[in-house]
């Protein structure tokens, strides 16, 4: 099952990486966790009284696939519930937690492998800030290039250096929180053998040479399993941005091959409306190569990581209808190859249009409600309903 993508209205503010200068452009912003949006900037809980600020979602999920060739269906619906809580401990140290949980309400199918766990505990740690530097071990979520989901390990974010931020990270375990997709943290996350590995190394740079101009490199290791490194150049010049990104992944298992991502993405963006273009190439062999997250995918069904040879392009528009609603669409076309348990089948031709309206009735309460069309010329195709209700305390 793929991620799903979550309120993006709402969660807007937390897409960019949180130690990071430079935002990717506004396609992106219709993929991550649900939970994430418990940690937007500014929200007031309602429990006052408690020492701390807890906050946290109470949302419905509901999902439905009608594949085109069979006329079968598959539904899922649930509640769940992703509380926050963070308390200042003072002298610069901070304690949060956090957890999501969730009810299943209608499963006929195609669901019940994906869900590991009916709740997990996706926040536990311990963090401490002084000037522009915060250290942080434990359970947490992370939004590094490389690394974005929720890990067991240590992070440093350091801003001290004006117009550079550095970001670096030890992760042994990793988890998705979706509630359509909730596993439990295991150090099988990177694709490692869990009885001998050393977790994963991460280290990150944004360096803004210029006004509008923000370079970022990024590098992931871990040992006798991969290394994989890459760089980002963003250009923003008025209402256009641009962005250009090379990533490699070398593997050092056998019949492992390495792969290679590149994606290039324009952005124009006016009063209430941005248009973006895009192209993404991967290796023959490899594909992206296990690259650890797929920042680079504008479509809703996460497709482009499984695929080798890939070479698709798309465009995303996005309206703001008024201040409440957006819409975004988005149209693509994607070649590629796939592995069929060990068969490749070359050559196949992928369509995709997705339909994304998102509303907030007020403060508390925003919606998010999504059609997706999938069209594969060799393959299932399909028509994917999914709505998003959220309470947010």
């Amino acid at each position: 099952m793929t991620k799903s993508f979550f309120a993006v209205t709402l969660l807007s503010s937390l897409l960019g990486f949180s130690q990071q200068s430079q935002q990717m452009p506004d396609y992106n912003q219709v993929k991550h966790n649900t939970a994430h949006s418990l940690h937007e900037e500014g929200r007031e809980g309602i429990f006052k009284s408690i020492p701390g600020d807890l906050t946290g979602d109470i949302g419905f999920f509901g999902d439905t696939w009608g594949n085109l060739a069979d006329g079968s269906d598959n539904d899922f619906m649930s509640l769940y519930f992703a509380p926050h809580y963070e308390l200042e401990l003072g002298a610069g140290f901070a304690f949060e937690t956090g957890g999501l949980f969730t009810y299943d309400l209608k499963d006929n199918g195609g669901f019940d492998d994906i869900i590991a766990d009916k709740s997990v505990l996706s926040e536990l740690a311990l963090s401490y800030n002084f000037s522009e530097t915060t250290i942080k071990a434990g359970r947490q979520s992370l939004e590094f290039i490389i690394l974005e989901d929720y890990f067991d390990g240590i992070t440093i974010y350091s801003d001290e250096v004006d117009g550079l931020s550095l970001r670096t990270a030890w992760v042994n375990k990793g988890a998705t929180l979706d509630p359509d997709d909730l596993t439990k943290f295991e150090e099988e996350y990177f694709g490692l053998d869990s009885d001998n590995n050393d977790g994963v190394y991460a280290f990150e740079a944004d360096y803004e040479l210029t006004d509008g101009l923000t370079l970022s490199g990024s590098v992931a290791y871990a040992n006798d399993y991969f290394t994989q490194y890459g760089s980002r150049v963003v250009w923003e010049a008025g209402m256009n941005a641009l962005t250009v990104e090379l990533f490699n992944v070398e593997n050092y298992q056998q019949d492992v091959a390495d792969g290679y991502l590149f994606h290039i993405d324009d952005t124009l963006s006016f009063d209430n409306f941005t248009v973006s273009a895009g192209y993404i190439q991967t290796s023959e062999k490899a594909g992206v190569g296990g690259l650890l997250n797929n920042f680079y995918d504008p479509f809703a069904e996460d497709t482009i990581e499984d695929f080798l040879n890939v070479q698709a392009w798309y465009l995303t528009s996005t309206l703001s209808l008024s201040d409440d609603t957006e819409l975004t669409l988005t149209y693509g076309d994607k070649y590629a190859d796939i592995d069929d348990e060990g068969t490749i089948i070359t050559g196949e031709k992928i369509r995709e249009f997705d339909l994304v309206l998102t509303h907030s009735f007020s403060e508390r309460f925003s919606s998010e409600f999504a059609f997706v069309n999938y069209d594969s010329d060799k393959d299932d195709s399909w028509n994917r309903f999914y709505a998003n209700v959220i309470y947010s305390f």
